[in-house]
């Protein structure tokens, strides 16, 4: 039996895919309300991440290719 004859039997099957679009869209429309919310210094804070050496409370361990060149 495939897959397909399965699903058909449960009733009101035809809400899944709905309820799936639904839920994608939610939590779509709940990430933009809350980057839209968020405050502007946070977005520099988080922009400057990759470009930090150390981050406050851990150790800053140099890298290997850092020592080499010294």
């Amino acid at each position: 039996m495939k897959f397909r004859h399965y699903l058909e039997r449960i009733q009101d099957v035809e809400i899944f895919p709905l309820l799936g679009l639904l839920l994608f869209f939610g939590f779509f429309v709940a990430m933009l309300a809350w980057l839209w919310l968020m405050k502007k210094e946070r977005f520099e804070e988080w922009s400057e991440l990759p470009l930090e050496k150390h981050h406050e409370g851990l150790p800053y361990t140099p890298s290997p290719q850092n020592n080499a060149s010294n």
